[in-house]
C-alpha cells in the first residue's frame, strides 16, 4: 500500500532543521520535544503527511506516526505543519477560525449563526436547535512557549440548551470536536442540531452517521458519541440519530443519552457529551492510498462475528454489558512500504523502544496489563471478525511485550518493542521475522471479568493514535559535538562530510 509522497523539493535542501519553537508541530509541542531530548528535525526523512522524525541528543532518532495528517500542502505547494490555534477570521467579520489547516472550521460570535467545516468545495454547517443567543467566549490555555502569549484552541457558548449547560467546540486535524457540557441533571436527554450538507446525503451505519456525495463516496462522518463523567468512573456511550428535513440538504441530528444513565448515582456531573465531525482521508488528500494506522476489535461471545473497523473506541478484555470478550488488532500499512525507507532500512538491533500511544477512555476497578504480539495473518479493518481462528491461532508468542496500564483513564503508552523488532527482521530477511503487513494484537492480561476491562480510543477517534519508535543510527553515521562553534554535527562516513544542525549545511572533513 502506498504513501502520500511529499513534493520532491522538500528535504533536498534541509538535511536537519535546528529544534526551535517554529520547527516542532503543535501536536508534539516544543516543550515536550525538549523534554524528550530532541535536538533537530529530520524533514528529509519525513515521506508523508502523517509522520515527524527528530534527532536526539544521545545520537538516536525518534519517529512519530499518526492516524491522521498533521501536515498539509498549501496553495504554493509547500508542506506546512497543522495548527488548530483559534484566531479572528480576517476574511469574515464576527467569526473565528483555526489558524493553519487546510480544513477550516469557522465559529460565529453568536451561537445562532452557522458553525461550518470547509474544505475546497465541501461545506458542512451545523448549529444547535435552541433559542439561545449566547455570545462566543474563547477558552484560554496556558501560555504558549512559542509566543509567550495565552493561546486558545476552543470556543465556548453558554446556556445553549438552558441553564446548567454550555457547549465548547475545538478544531481537530480533520474537522471539529463538540462537547455538550451538563453541569447538573436538567431533565433533558436529547439534544438536537440542524445539519446543512450542501448536496451530501446523510446515512447511518452502526452507531455512526456518515455523509456521502452523488458518487456514493463517503466524505465525512459524525463519530461515535462518547460520554464522560467528572470522575471518569462511569463513562458511557450515547446514540446519534437523524430526521430528514430536505434530502441531501438539511437534516435534524439528534444526540440521545439514556435517561437512566443520567439519573444513575454513579454518574458524576459535570457530564461531557462528545460528538465529532470529521472529513474522511480520500476527501482532503487526493493522493491518499490507504490509512497509516488501521485497527479493529475482534470478539468472542455476544459480539463474536460482528465487525468493528469504524468504531472510535474499543474494549479490551471482558466487555461491559455482557458483550463478550474483546481484543484489538492494529497495523501500520506504511511500514510495509519499501519506499518508506526510514523504517524499512532499520535492523532490529537499532530499535531502542517502540510504543503505541492511545487514550484509555474507560477503566475498571483493578489494575491490569496489556500484552502485545505480532499478528501472523492478513486481515481487513472493516470486515475482520472474532472467531476461534482469529482469537488464538494467529499471533507469535515469541514477540510478547507487556505494559502495566494501572486502573486510571488517560494517555497510555503500550510497548510493542518485540513486535517491531520482528518486523525489522522480516524486512531484512532474518530468521524469526514477522510481516509488518499483518500488524499486531493487543490482549488484556485479565480477560475473566469486567473488573479489569479497558476501553481505548481507536484510529477513527479525534484523539489520534501515535506510533513512537526510537532507533539508533546505523554505523554509517557518527555523532559529534563541539567540533566547530559548539555546533552539534553528524559525520557521514560515506561522503566524508559533517552535517551541521545549526545552519543546515554540509562541509568536508579537514585533513
Amino acid at each position: 500500500m502506498g504513501v502520500t509522497e511529499l513534493p520532491a523539493e522538500v528535504g533536498n535542501d534541509v538535511i536537519m532543521e535546528e529544534l526551535t519553537q517554529e520547527s516542532v508541530p503543535d501536536i508534539i509541542g516544543y516543550d515536550k520535544a525538549v523534554e524528550k531530548g530532541h535536538i533537530a528535525r529530520l524533514k528529509h526523512e519525513e515521506k508523508d503527511l502523517y509522520s515527524v522524525i527528530f534527532k536526539n541528543s544521545d545520537g538516536t532518532n525518534t519517529m512519530y506516526m499518526y492516524s491522521e495528517p498533521i501536515k498539509y500542502i498549501d496553495e504554493n505547494g509547500d508542506v506546512k505543519d497543522k495548527s488548530n490555534k483559534i484566531v479572528a477570521d480576517s476574511s469574515k467579520t464576527g467569526y473565528y477560525t483555526n489558524s493553519d489547516n487546510n480544513i477550516r472550521v469557522n465559529f460565529p460570535n453568536i451561537i445562532d449563526n452557522e458553525i461550518s467545516l470547509v474544505y475546497n468545495e465541501l461545506e458542512i454547517v451545523m448549529l444547535p436547535i435552541s433559542d439561545s443567543k449566547s455570545a462566543v467566549s474563547l477558552v484560554e490555555n496556558a501560555v504558549d512557549s512559542k509566543t509567550g502569549e495565552k493561546q486558545t484552541d476552543s470556543v465556548k457558548y453558554d446556556k445553549v440548551f438552558g441553564d446548567n449547560t454550555f457547549i465548547t467546540y475545538k478544531p481537530t486535524y480533520t474537522g471539529f470536536k463538540e462537547n455538550i457540557i451538563l453541569t447538573e441533571y436538567t431533565g433533558q436527554s436529547e439534544f438536537e442540531f440542524t445539519l446543512y450538507t450542501n448536496g451530501l446525503e446523510l446515512f447511518k451505519d452502526g452507531d455512526i452517521l456518515f455523509l456521502r456525495n452523488e458518487k456514493g463516496e463517503t466524505v465525512a462522518n459524525l463519530g461515535q458519541v462518547i460520554i464522560f463523567t467528572a470522575d471518569n468512573g462511569n463513562n458511557s456511550f450515547g446514540e446519534c440519530d437523524f430526521v430528514t428535513v430536505k434530502e441531501n440538504q438539511e437534516y435534524t441530528v439528534i444526540i440521545k443519552v439514556d435517561p437512566d444513565y443520567l439519573t444513575d448515582p454513579k454518574t458524576v456531573f459535570p457530564l461531557t457529551i462528545d460528538p465529532t465531525i470529521s472529513i474522511t482521508p480520500t476527501t482532503y488528500d487526493p493522493t491518499y492510498s490507504g490509512a497509516k494506522i488501521e485497527d479493529a476489535r475482534i470478539s468472542i461471545g455476544a459480539m463474536g462475528g460482528v465487525g468493528s473497523g469504524t468504531e472510535t473506541s474499543t474494549a479490551i478484555g471482558a466487555a461491559f454489558g455482557g458483550q463478550g470478550t474483546s481484543r484489538m488488532l492494529v497495523k501500520f500499512p506504511t511500514l510495509n512500504n519499501s519506499s518508506y525507507y526510514t523504517f524499512s532500512s532499520l535492523y532490529s538491533s537499532q530499535i531502542i523502544s517502540a510504543y503505541i500511544k492511545t487514550y484509555v477512555v474507560s477503566s475498571s476497578t483493578y489494575a491490569t496489563s496489556i500484552k502485545s504480539y505480532a499478528y501472523t495473518t492478513s486481515w481487513v479493518e472493516n470486515t475482520v471478525v472474532g472467531n476461534i481462528s482469529t482469537w488464538n491461532s494467529y499471533y507469535d508468542t515469541a514477540t510478547l511485550s507487556t505494559t502495566s496500564v494501572g486502573s486510571t483513564t488517560g494517555n497510555k503508552s503500550i510497548s510493542i518493542l518485540n513486535t517491531v523488532k520482528a518486523w525489522c527482521n522480516y524486512n531484512r530477511g532474518v530468521s524469526g521475522g514477522r510481516n509488518p503487513a499483518y500488524g499486531l494484537i493487543l490482549i488484556n492480561n485479565n480477560e475473566a471479568t469486567t473488573s479489569y476491562a479497558r476501553t481505548l480510543y481507536t484510529s477513527e477517534n479525534v484523539n489520534p493514535l501515535e506510533l513512537i519508535i526510537t532507533y539508533s543510527l546505523p554505523d554509517l553515521y557518527i555523532s559529534a559535538t563541539n567540533i566547530r562553534n559548539n555546533e552539534t554535527l553528524v559525520y557521514n562516513v560515506e561522503n566524508e562530510a559533517y552535517i551541521s544542525i545549526k545552519n543546515n549545511s554540509s562541509f568536508p572533513v579537514q585533513s
